[in-house]
């Protein structure tokens, strides 16, 4: 999907609103407010000065600042930005509540997280060269926050938000970037926009309108938006209408996933393109058939790391690795399927960890990785083995050095990693991901591992058992646990 270039594009039919935003509840016992968080770096100031002199007092958002500051130095921003804003400005204190209609600075030397509605300052670990405060926060938020979480990356040199706006689209946010003609320093809003997480590049004072938007649009759809009401006869048949079309032109069925998810997923896309109703989101399709794969793509939110979860590769180490080689006549391939593979990390980090295993125990096996995904775009970026630097938060330096080729623009995995692995497009709905229905090659024995417990939470309850061929009795078990129980049912 491509970010919007322009507050002004959308409907163009329809009506202005006034841009007040409804009034919120306040006060420390208020539930979760919207909160816009904006990081920003080298030249960052005037974007933020900007963007709070084009803010109303009463958008019923909080705004958290994120700005990279020298931990040695007192900060005057906060001081700065009072001049600007008409809101109140403060640097915050630790566990500090979250209102709606303030702004709070981050102060210098503090990583910054949310929790249950309030802002939590934690010492800054100075040993961590790679350390990313806009990307800490942006996480917390998202995990914490959910839809009510939209990011804002401002100019600044590296990859920092990155990430960060990742987790907020995951969790149905809204992220925008600051366009390079406006930034002083693209670094940080090119980064973001090249890994397709933002939803709008506009300059500073373009920014402001939006968040105003989306602040009104968002609490008007609040409740229109919700599964009791996508179950009213009406709307469960626009509703089946719009599916249908994403079915016709993508060839997937989107009928049996979780309502909830439609739901959240309808609503965004609503907001972004300032649609206030079901039945008009529907005629806005008709008139933009892009939109079709745009919503097909939101459906399809994926987020994906190196060595994702730390507990798995322990367990692939130590247990499962042992079993698969153990009496492995030599010369017999060691195979893995990744189903819902994204853009490849996860299969890349399973190549690097059996590599490493067969190295520190003298094995010597060919190995073949695949890797499948419903979305061809995903398929594509894994198959080119291209990553930003933002991967060093994942991946060891020595890991680095070793498995990937660093240059100006990122790293590219190695001959020995890419070679192994195969990425191809599936639809698992349709072709599940059992031992017969696997990508070639692929039979049961205790040889292969499927690697399926990173699937997304929003398989329905009825193919999603077809999909994912897991144990009732396992599901509510740690990734580790459930990596366990796919090796006993393969």
């Amino acid at each position: 999907m491509s970010p919007k270039k322009s507050a002004q594009s959308g409907n163009k039919n329809k009506k202005s609103v006034s841009p007040k935003a409804p009034k919120r509840p306040s006060g420390e016992n208020a539930p979760n407010c919207p909160v816009v968080a904006v990081g920003a770096s080298s030249g960052g100031l005037n974007p933020l000065m900007d963007i709070l002199a084009s803010l109303p007092q009463d958008t019923g958002m909080a705004y958290v600042l994120i700005q990279h500051l020298d931990p040695a130095h007192e900060s005057r921003l906060a001081e700065i930005l009072s001049a600007k804003s008409k809101m109140p400005v403060s640097e915050i204190q630790d566990h500090t509540p979250v209102q709606p209609d303030r702004v709070y600075v981050i102060p210098p030397d503090k990583d910054l997280y949310f929790e249950k509605s309030r802002l939590i300052l934690k010492p800054r670990d100075r040993q961590d060269a790679a350390r990313k405060p806009i990307d800490i926060f942006f996480k917390s938020l998202a995990e914490n926050n959910e839809n009510l979480s939209i990011g804002v990356i401002l100019s600044g040199v590296g990859t920092d938000g990155t990430e960060g706006l990742k987790a907020i689209k995951e969790k149905n946010g809204f992220s925008f970037a600051q366009d390079e003609a406006s930034a002083k320093f693209s670094g940080m809003p090119h980064s973001a926009i090249a890994e397709n997480c933002v939803d709008f590049v506009l300059s500073p004072q373009e920014i402001a309108r939006e968040l105003v938007r989306i602040s009104r649009d968002s609490h008007n759809l609040q409740e229109f938006l919700d599964e009791q009401t996508l179950k009213e006869p009406d709307n469960m048949n626009i509703q089946k209408r719009i599916l249908y079309r994403i079915y016709k032109t993508t060839g997937v069925d989107f009928n049996n996933y979780k309502s909830s998810m439609i739901s959240r997923r309808f609503r965004r896309r609503m907001i972004l393109n300032k649609v206030s109703a079901l039945d008009e989101y529907e005629k806005f399709i008709a008139e933009h058939p892009e939109e079709v794969y745009n919503l097909y793509r939101d459906f399809l939110i994926q987020v994906t790391n190196f060595f994702r979860d730390p507990s798995v590769f322990e367990v692939l180490k130590k247990e499962i690795f042992p079993e698969m080689v153990k009496n492995k006549p030599r010369g017999n391939p060691i195979r893995v399927w990744v189903p819902g593979c994204s853009t490849g990390e996860e299969a890349y980090s399973l190549a690097i960890a059996l590599l490493e295993f067969m190295e520190e125990n003298q094995k010597n096996f060919p190995l073949q990785i695949f890797g499948t995904d419903i979305l061809e775009e995903s398929i594509e970026k894994a198959r080119s083995g291209r990553f930003l630097h933002s991967i060093g938060e994942y991946v060891s330096r020595g890991r680095l050095l070793r498995f990937f080729q660093e240059d100006k623009t990122g790293y590219q995995i190695k001959k020995q990693v890419r070679e192994v692995c195969i990425f191809a497009r599936q639809d698992l709905l349709k072709r599940p991901a059992g031992p017969a229905q696997g990508p070639p090659l692929f039979q049961p024995g205790p040889d292969k591992l499927p690697q399926c417990a990173h699937l997304p939470g929003h398989l329905p309850a009825g193919p999603g058992d077809e999909a994912v061929p897991l144990r009732p009795e396992s599901r509510g078990l740690p990734a580790a646990g459930r990596l366990r129980e796919y090796q006993k049912e393969f």
